[in-house]
């Protein structure tokens, strides 16, 4: 049976000792000088600042790759948004370049599940252990899902990548090849870094 190509970014499912992910969120911060929409399942990063006014941590959507040494990659996976006025109480998706609090998943040892791009390449066994980066994709600005999947002509022993590749993630709607789900961790995670952000 074909791999559904569904991609739906990056969604927590347990945490590395092997507990369910039990709905843990972080409240952060991205202000105006984001120009992404930002989705539920998008991979973001500390900007470096926070909001003024309440000390909240900053960040902007992850850039593919961006992580360059230790602590300097992901801090999580996007999970919701806090309205801020009462006319939007429905949204599911962060318009680009709007000031609004992001409920975020940022425990540095929480496994999610991805779906890989399958463009030129696929993942396989072998590729277990190996780091890629993300590839981003136009979300749905009806459903609010992301359309990031893992990049899979970059797995590599590179240490900037942005995911660890764990292994096929076990349903039985899945199998390795195109459009594959794999289980993965968030690399160069800032919580894990002794050097400041």
């Amino acid at each position: 049976m074909a791999n559904t190509d569904a991609a739906f970014g990056l969604k927590p499912i347990r945490y590395r000792d092997g507990a369910p992910y039990n709905g843990a969120v972080k409240r952060y911060y991205i202000g105006t000088g984001d120009s992404n929409n930002l989705f539920i399942g998008d991979v973001v990063a500390l900007s470096g600042s926070g909001d003024s006014a309440t000390g909240v941590p900053g960040i902007v959507r992850h850039t593919a790759g961006a992580g360059s040494s230790a602590g300097d990659g992901p801090v999580g996976v996007v999970m919701g948004f806090e309205n801020l006025t009462s006319d939007n109480l429905s949204r599911t998706y962060r318009p680009a370049s709007t000031a609004m609090f992001v409920f975020v998943a940022d425990s540095p040892n929480l496994v999610f599940i991805a779906q890989e791009d399958s463009d030129t390449s696929t993942l396989d066994q072998d590729d277990i252990g190996l780091n890629a980066n993300i590839v981003i994709g136009t979300g749905s600005t009806t459903t609010g899902v992301s359309a990031v999947e893992i990049d899979s002509n970059t797995a590599a022993t590179t240490a900037t990548l942005d995911l660890r590749i764990l292994g096929l993630h076990r349903r039985p709607d899945n199998e390795i090849g195109t459009n594959a789900i794999w289980e993965v961790m968030l690399n160069n995670h800032p919580w894990l870094s002794l050097e400041g952000e």
